[in-house]
């Protein structure tokens, strides 16, 4: 009978004493600079679209120690973060571009990319369809449902969702064609959308996810991120973008999910001010800060400034809510 040897194998050295303190120590510091990095874009982000956004009412002021400010850019960095991470295949029976998306060649990773950015239009009116039932609940003034917009928005959603059924068939033999089909498609969803709905809090939403996903997509088409940030047309795209968000989003958006909707307030004053005659007032609400409140008399007025020495009470809602109560 053949004896079996067992060939031991060497130990690992062991680790020497304070590596494995230095190496928690290292993740530790690790953890803290990106999480401070991740909290200053965050802030960053809110001031510049709360100066902006205050800036449209004639408000010039340049207050950076207020909470709402990293309020308003967490919410904008959240729908930012939620569009990155959409992912149609975890849907069933909604990726139509999946011959696309399996394709490995590395000489037609471009087009890919370009027909995959274009293709997130399904999942951005998706998005946008379960996040405004809840964002926009509190917002009045929407206009009536038109029966042949919708019809013609459908007519163009499968006109859509028929050329992409084509461009998951194409890809592999004809990819030029199928990118520039797929940008086509990108288009003329986007104007349908605008042109159909244009003060749709839904169209308005569906625009920003699909312009934001499209522009995420662009460091994989360049060749990577340096290449994206350095290209001249990135940062103009960048700021339309996040335009668009202050101009039509932000401003509609409730100040409970951080947005910037005017608030109707009536204010009980101690001493007159010289632009109204009325005590108590109803105005609305445009921001507060230590000194006082910026109050609008109008949605679309210039705002104007109540200092707080001058404030006896204020009551967050209408006069009719004020004489209905006991």
């Amino acid at each position: 009978m053949e004896d079996a040897t067992q060939v031991s194998q060497p130990s690992p050295p062991p680790s020497p004493p304070g590596a494995t303190a230095a190496s928690l120590t290292f993740s530790i510091d690790l953890i803290t600079r990106l999480t401070a990095t991740a909290l200053l874009a965050v802030y960053g982000i809110g001031f510049v679209i709360l100066g902006f956004h205050d800036a449209r009412y004639g408000v010039v002021q340049f207050s950076p120690f207020r909470a709402r400010i990293a309020l308003v850019g967490l919410v904008f960095a959240t729908l930012v973060a939620l569009t990155a991470l959409a992912d149609p295949t975890r849907i069933p029976g909604w990726d139509n571009l999946q011959s696309v998306r399996d394709d490995a060649d590395p000489e037609l990773g471009f087009f890919k990319e370009i027909i995959l950015a274009a293709g997130v239009i399904f999942t951005a009116s998706l998005m946008a369809t379960i996040l405004s039932a809840f964002l926009f609940s509190s917002v009045h003034g929407q206009p009536a449902w038109k029966w042949w917009r919708w019809l013609i928005w459908l007519a163009a959603y499968f006109l859509v969702l028929g050329a992409f059924d084509y461009i998951n068939k194409i890809f592999t033999s004809k990819p030029r064609i199928a990118a520039l089909l797929a940008g086509t498609a990108y288009v003329i969803f986007l104007a349908a959308t605008t042109a159909l709905f244009p003060s749709s809090l839904w169209a308005k939403l569906a625009l920003f996810f699909a312009l934001v996903r499209f522009e995420m997509a662009k460091p994989r088409e360049v060749g990577g991120t340096r290449k994206w940030l350095t290209n001249p047309f990135t940062w103009p795209i960048i700021l339309w973008i996040v335009w668009i968000y202050i101009s039509w989003i932000f401003i509609l958006l409730p100040p409970r999910w951080g947005g910037g909707q005017p608030t109707p307030i009536v204010v009980y004053l101690n001493n007159a001010v010289p632009w109204s005659a009325e005590n108590p007032m109803q105005v609305l609400l445009l921001d507060e800060t230590d000194q006082g409140l910026y109050v609008l008399l109008s949605p679309s007025g210039k705002a104007f400034f109540v200092p707080r020495s001058n404030v006896a009470s204020v009551f967050f809602g209408t006069k009719d809510e004020v004489a209905k109560k006991p």
